[in-house]
């Protein structure tokens, strides 16, 4: 497993680097007796750490190249006394004759700003105190998201760096706020160190408390930092210790200084204040954000309870996701793995089986800071059968296993077919595994994806038995199947994209993002009294629009969403049981840009229950008119909350591309760009036999091709007929996966799940007159 080489090549480094250092040691004690302390510290810096994959010297060990110096009483770049000084590959502050006049408090910034990162350096203080401070504790401190103008305190969060509690919280700015927690919950609050422009922060809001972590630095030696900043939140390390753990870290909106936003970036600052300090082996490493195309994933399937026989096959199922989809996979069964520097590295963590207590308190902590700093947990089978105890984890899952029965086929009724995880499900989903009856329902409390019809299985004790779901949860993003138990679970194909999907929303890899609605307004075809439109669309499930009349073909309900946007499945929720009859018995879904155009409908289909989820190909409008088709002469037709969301493709990153022919101008990129301004095209009127054809980097699942071939002034040069083929090795292409005849500015092509690298589309029709253009192609 990757973490067990990990720690071996580790290992392996420590002895060399032991070696290394005691050879050097050996030198030392020869040559260097009676040397001053800059240069004993000179010779120390040449053993710096051996450099770990990803990280990037920020400081160059020669020069300030990439950064500035600022003084108040001399500004930018203006350090005549030598204040900042670089020393044998280190950085050497106040070195300068000590008086009894005041120094400027000043600092060494990064000239870029940074963000999601982890950020470690030495430090080792020198024996020089100057006025105001010469009586004071050793003060410095790294400043980060450092943002506004040079001051002496610049708007920023701080780690402070200061003799006897390094890895402090500081606030540098009136506006700014966290929410912090360290390692040692039980220590004390001590205000003291959680400060606004220098002064105590008082108030004791328990969302916004600071305590003290305890960790203590050497006067003598070198001390390590290691700042974690992923997205708004941080932790500061110490010396192997946890000090202050942060999330939200927010400021005032700029635009609505009522408001907080979070506060992700910034510039990087190291302090001059009154005290004589050396850095050395200042290095960063990016972290992973949702606009990578490629991630980690870590899959963790340690057990004190029950051990499923299928976990191996599960991690060799992920791994081979993984690989077809862009995320690499570390799996282990090391509780230790649950710290903070380790777990920054992963967008998700896969609890794949796990039973019983599985980590301890530290390693708890960890994970749920690790999920308040936005990233995701995935739940497998047992995984709800696990930490009955740490009731923080229950609500992450979802609910905890109760019971179940014998391993049998049961019908999955699919409740959300817009998601990621259920888009390529059939519905019903007939399938056998062992079924979990849980101890609470968790409806209401998460999305439910799929139920379990406990009509067609024996052995069900919950009447509502949601089966599988996903939910926003303290920051994070959670997702849980009780699938999974058998080893041929991992082998089905329609369960393992299944399992993808519930990866790759947890990842923010392939998120189905809802619309805002917050500047939408509603009109309908007829009102019941009370029953508005706007009801549909207020926030507010407990309200609702009807048509105040019994369902007849032609009435509709239309959306203004204020501004295009791009879009590819609605959500009708008629409501709860007394009026889960009020679905449309029959629908079309149309778009517009003017609200009064409406072309063809992108879809349509039948209600069947109180949730109608319509699926159509991506588009891009300011109007959704859903007109009723069908007939119903007892019940309205009643909407309590409409959304509407969007699901990304396949990411671009990696892709090329080629064609049969091309304009000029008019390359096969063009289709690729995320640009709908431009396009490629043929340069010559349709005949069979043109294609395009895409390398798609890596073996990748899909099962719909897009093609959008422009706006107004182009919409027909959609293609007549086409044929679309898929290889995995760019020359064998088999049998078409899907045929038929594009009739719009958007050709939607719909076939079963397929794993290949190369797609082709193949033009099948002719016309003498269009040439074949494609302005945006995806895949999903």
């Amino acid at each position: 497993m990757q973490l067990v080489k990990t720690v071996r090549l580790m290992k392996t480094i420590v002895n060399v680097r032991v070696l290394v250092s005691l050879l050097f040691i050996f030198q030392l004690i020869l040559s260097v007796a009676g040397q001053s302390l800059e240069n004993r510290l000179a010779q120390d810096s040449k053993v710096g750490a051996v450099a770990e994959d990803g990280w990037t010297p920020l400081f160059n060990n020669q020069n300030l190249d990439g950064w500035y110096t600022w003084l108040p009483s001399t500004g930018k770049n203006n350090d005549p006394k030598g204040v900042f000084k670089v020393e044998n590959g280190m950085l050497h502050f106040l070195d300068i004759p000590v008086t009894d006049q005041a120094e400027d408090f000043g600092y060494l910034a990064t000239n870029n700003e940074y963000s999601n990162y982890r950020l470690r350096f030495e430090y080792k203080w020198g024996q020089k105190k100057f006025p105001p401070r010469a009586f004071d504790k050793r003060d410095s401190g790294l400043l980060y998201h450092v943002g506004g103008a040079d001051q002496i305190w610049p708007h920023s969060f701080e780690c402070q760096v200061q003799e006897g509690d390094t890895g402090d919280y500081f606030l540098l700015g009136a506006d700014l706020r966290l929410s912090t927690s360290v390692a040692n919950s039980s220590a004390p609050i001590n205000e003291h160190v959680y400060k606004e422009d220098g002064f105590p922060y008082t108030t004791q809001n328990s969302e916004y408390v600071i305590t003290k972590g305890g960790t203590f630095d050497s006067l003598t030696d070198w001390n390590t930092v290691e700042v974690v900043v992923s997205r708004d939140a941080a932790v500061h390390i110490v010396n192997g210790q946890i000090n202050n753990r942060a999330t939200r870290l927010q400021q005032s909106d700029p635009n609505n200084p009522a408001q907080k936003v979070p506060l992700t970036k910034g510039r990087i600052v190291f302090q001059a204040e009154g005290a004589e300090v050396f850095y050395r082996n200042i290095e960063i490493k990016p972290l992973p954000t949702n606009q990578d195309s490629t991630y980690k994933v870590l899959v963790f399937s340690k057990t004190t309870g029950f051990r499923h026989d299928s976990i191996s096959a599960g991690i060799a199922a992920i791994q081979e996701l993984g690989a077809q989809n862009n995320f690499t996979v570390d799996a282990t069964e090391d509780a230790a793995a649950f710290n903070d520097a380790n777990l920054s590295q992963y967008r998700t963590v896969i609890f794949l089986s796990t039973t019983g207590d599985v980590l301890n308190t530290s390693q708890q902590a960890a994970f749920e800071h690790y999920i308040r700093a936005g990233n995701g947990y995935v739940g497998i089978h047992s995984a709800s059968d696990t930490e009955y105890t740490w009731s923080w984890y229950g609500g992450l899952v979802g609910a905890y296993f109760s019971s179940h029965p014998e391993i049998q086929t049961a019908t999955v009724r699919i409740e959300d077919s817009a998601h990621p995880s259920t888009a390529s499900l059939p519905n019903p989903w007939v399938r056998t595994d062992e079924w979990y009856n849980f101890q609470s329902n968790p409806r209401g409390n998460v999305q439910v994806l799929a139920n379990l019809d406990e009509t067609s299985y024996t052995g069900g004790t919950m009447g509502d038995h949601p089966i599988a779901w996903y939910h926003s949860y303290d920051g994070g993003r959670a997702w849980y199947t009780g699938g999974g138990h058998t080893i041929e679970s991992y082998s089905e194909p329609a369960f393992r994209q299944h399992i993808l999907g519930g990866i790759q929303y947890a990842a923010d890899a392939a998120s189905v993002t809802t619309l805002d609605r917050s500047n939408w307004s509603a009109t309908a075809s007829s009102s019941a009294d009370g029953d508005s439109p706007s009801n549909a669309i207020d926030n507010n499930y407990a309200s609702r629009w009807s048509t105040g009349a019994p369902q007849t073909p032609g009435q509709f309900f239309v959306i203004d969403m204020a501004a295009p946007q791009t879009f590819n499945s609605v959500v009708i929720d008629s409501g709860n049981l007394s009026y889960e009859n009020d679905f449309p018995r029959g629908y079309a879904v149309y778009v517009s840009n003017d609200g009064s155009t409406w072309g063809n409908p992108v879809a349509t289909g039948n209600g069947t229950s109180n949730l109608t989820t319509s699926t159509f190909a991506p588009q891009t409008a300011r109007y959704i008119k859903i007109e009723q088709t069908g007939s119903d002469a007892y019940y309205w037709w009643s909407i309590h909350d409409l959304n509407v969301y969007r699901t990304p493709g396949i990411p671009k990153t990696n892709w090329s591309v080629t064609a049969s022919s091309s304009a000029d101008g008019e390359p096969p990129t063009n289709a690729i760009d995320n640009n709908n301004a431009t396009r490629w095209s043929t340069g010559t009127a349709q005949t069979p036999g043109q294609f395009f054809q895409i390398d798609l980097g890596a073996t990748r699942s899909f099962s719909q091709i897009v093609l959008n071939s422009g706006n107004a002034s182009f919409e027909d040069d959609y293609p007549r007929g086409y044929r679309v083929f898929v290889s995995n090795d760019g020359s064998n292409w088999g049998n078409p996966v899907a045929t038929g005849v594009g009739n719009g500015f958007i050709t939607a092509i719909l076939f079963n799940q397929q794993q290949a690298r190369y797609l082709r589309v193949e033009q099948t029709g002719s016309d003498s007159y269009r040439w074949w253009s494609i302005r945006e192609l995806n895949i999903y």
